[in-house]
């Protein structure tokens, strides 16, 4: 071929679109070495009588208008209707499944649909996750864009359709035209996308392959605008991926922000994300949870994610210290729903400012029942999860005063003495938790004076009576079994009353007023007795659970997750934080009312 990409080259003598240097072109499928005029003459009729039927449809018949359209004459009685099914035919034929689109990641794309009337253009424009929705349209009809062409409505059809003619209309010139008055500057700079509903109209089609002749287009036959709206909007992979932001703690109580991927990109709407989430004990009111959008492609350039943009932000109360699980919808038009959350009414910048605003310093009181056989089990309980907190302490150059424990050891009355108001109480501080851990190691277990009660209610007046450091975040943890004494006498329930009167409710109120966090780490005992006598216990029993609202546990829990919950508990800044990446400690199995050896 010769001339600019063959388009100046020689045309074929039927369709009159440039040939290839093959002899048989490759738009009408006439054979250019036929030297004979008839073949050539019917070949020609036979292409206008095609596009003059697509043109004009049923109402182009034998004996009827627009015959002086077609080359070598009128057509006999039978062709319209062959020429029909042939149209019917081809157009099924070229009807393919639209693929991807090819564009730069994050462009604008123009949306240019070739159909019989016109030009229909829609910009599809990204979000920030790459997802289109539909911007300004505008519609250009043949007539605006075929001015050149002096001929009626019905002419102009026929031309689009691929149709000659006795007056050997030049496409080329005509597709030329076309892009000569569309208004291609307003889509400089867009990635484009050619939709031909009928692609069997020959200059929609010439139209499209002579932009494409030096320059990259995506093509999808044999579908609609509005569909190809509708299919790129639900089609199109994310650009960048989206990820669920997440809070995530040490022992040490330092906050952060961690990335967790919800959405990877390349992902095709509609799409569903579930990701597991923890929230820490003691958390009460609704947590945020943002979805985020990296800056980048691959989620791995920008590591900060501070600097990264909010997608949607929720906003939803979750059952505290345990685990839950939050499913996230991205639909068809890119819409990110989250179920069972709402809107957070405070933005990125306002949650950022909440994470780490808690105080680094933490005062712990760590009061453990030391009376009976199962008094060193609690013992070596919390000389470990003192151990943690003085390993995570030491990770790099604690600042001085970050820990202050405050030990309490807690007896029982003595049933053989029951007006004997006293409670064997062992009470130390310390500045760290290592010096704490090496006081625990010395402690010995108290005989066991009460088989149905121990004195938590003493306990807590202790604690009561802590100072606490002004901005300091404040926890006590009890390590028990046996419920607290009752206030008056139960005639079903042996526990005796607390002489004192002592309510262990009201204590407990008061430490939570001033800002305490209450965890209970317990081991049910084992309650000999039946019908109303054990029920009257197990009510009394209760009272784990009251005080226990905020954390419980069994004496399973693994000290590094305790000493995480404890190291979250009593911040400011936990309740504005986002839900936990890793687990935190929940219920174990362990934890059985009643216990193994109850009758």
């Amino acid at each position: 071929m010769t001339g600019e990409h063959g388009f100046d080259a020689d045309r074929c003598e039927v369709c009159r679109w440039p040939r290839s240097a093959e002899n048989r072109c490759a738009t009408c499928g006439w054979d250019s070495g036929r030297d004979d005029t008839r073949l050539r003459g019917a070949a020609r009729h036979r292409w206008d009588l095609l596009a003059a039927r697509r043109a004009l449809g049923v109402g182009f018949l034998a004996g009827g208008e627009h015959h002086d359209l077609l080359r070598a004459g009128p057509p006999d009685d039978h062709e319209p209707e062959r020429a029909g099914a042939e149209v019917g035919d081809a157009g099924a034929a070229v009807a393919q499944r639209p693929g991807l689109v090819v564009a730069a990641p994050g462009s604008t794309v123009a949306l240019l649909g070739l159909g019989p009337d016109g030009i229909d253009i829609v910009e599809m424009v990204p979000d920030e996750g790459g997802l289109f929705a539909a911007g300004d349209r505008q519609q250009w009809p043949w007539a605006k864009l075929l001015t050149s062409v002096d001929c009626d409505a019905t002419q102009l059809r026929f031309h689009v359709a691929g149709g000659i003619g006795p007056g050997d209309v030049d496409p080329v010139a005509l597709a030329r035209e076309v892009w000569t008055n569309l208004p291609m500057t307003s889509l400089a700079g867009r990635s484009m996308l050619f939709v031909l509903p009928e692609p069997d109209w020959a200059l929609t089609v010439w139209t499209v392959q002579l932009y494409c002749r030096n320059r990259s287009a995506t093509v999808w036959r044999g579908v609609g605008v509005e569909e190809t709206v509708r299919r790129l909007s639900r089609t199109r992979p994310l650009d960048r991926p989206y990820h669920l932001v997440l809070a995530d703690a040490d022992a040490d109580g330092v906050s952060r922000l961690v990335p967790v991927l919800a959405f990877p990109s390349g992902t095709v709407p509609p799409a569903v994300a579930v990701v597991p989430v923890a929230v820490p004990p003691g958390i009460r009111g609704p947590l945020a949870l943002p979805v985020m959008l990296c800056q980048d492609s691959h989620g791995e350039g920008q590591r900060d994610v501070r600097e990264w943009l909010p997608v949607r932000i929720g906003s939803a109360e979750l059952p505290a210290g345990g685990t839950d699980m939050v499913t996230m919808r991205l639909s068809s038009s890119g819409t990110l729903s989250i179920d069972r959350f709402g809107d957070e009414h405070r933005g990125w910048p306002e949650l950022l400012a909440a994470v780490g605003a808690g105080s680094p310093r933490t005062d712990l009181v760590l009061a453990i029942d030391i009376s009976g056989a199962e008094a060193a089990e609690r013992l070596v309980l919390g000389r470990a999860v003192l151990g943690e907190l003085t390993d995570a302490s030491s990770g790099s150059q604690p600042a001085p005063g970050s820990l202050r424990v405050v030990l309490v050891g807690y007896g029982q009355h003595d049933v053989r003495h029951p007006r004997d108001a006293e409670v064997p109480l062992v009470e130390k501080a310390f500045d760290s938790a290592a010096d704490a851990q090496m006081e625990l190691g010395f402690w010995k277990a108290l005989p066991n004076r009460d088989d149905v009660a121990a004195g938590v209610e003493h306990a807590l007046v202790a604690v009561s009576k802590v100072i606490w450091r002004p901005t300091a975040r404040r926890v006590a943890v009890f390590v028990g079994g046996k419920p607290p004494y009752p206030v008056a006498q139960d005639p079903f329930d042996p526990a005796l009353p607390c002489p004192q009167r002592l309510d262990w409710r009201d204590y407990a109120d008061q430490l939570r007023n001033d800002g305490v966090s209450i965890v209970v780490v317990q081991k049910p005992p084992g309650w000999r007795h039946r019908g109303r006598i054990r029920s009257a216990i197990e009510r009394r029993a209760d009272a784990w659970r009251e005080l226990g609202v905020q954390g419980r546990y069994g004496y399973d829990v693994p000290p590094s997750s305790l000493a995480r919950a404890i190291a979250l508990l009593g911040s400011p800044s936990v309740p504005d934080l986002p839900p936990f990446a890793r687990p935190c400690p929940s219920m174990p199995s362990t934890l059985t009312e009643g216990g193994d050896d109850a009758l």
